[in-house]
């Protein structure tokens, strides 16, 4: 199911573990603003949500430094995994 990072908790309370849940519209805080997305949220707030994937696009491909924003973004997704 596609869902945006603010309905991603009540969808995995309600479908459970087994639900795979796609959030796109991401953005970090160094990546600036929403564009054109109405609801977005932060890579950690969506997987402790319980999003099962994210789909990252400006952030990664409008950044100065591509690389180092993907990686920054695996590393956010990472710290969030851990507390999870």
């Amino acid at each position: 199911m596609v869902c945006s990072a603010l309905e991603v908790s009540a969808l995995r309370a309600a479908l459970g573990p087994a639900a795979v849940l796609v959030t796109p519209g991401i953005r970090t805080q160094a990546s600036g603003g929403a564009d054109d997305q109405k609801r977005t949220g932060t890579p950690e707030s969506a997987i402790r949500a319980g999003s099962s994937l994210l789909v990252v696009g400006r952030p990664i491909r409008d950044a100065v430094d591509p690389g180092a924003a993907a990686v920054a973004i695996c590393e956010e997704i990472q710290h969030a995994t851990a507390l999870a």
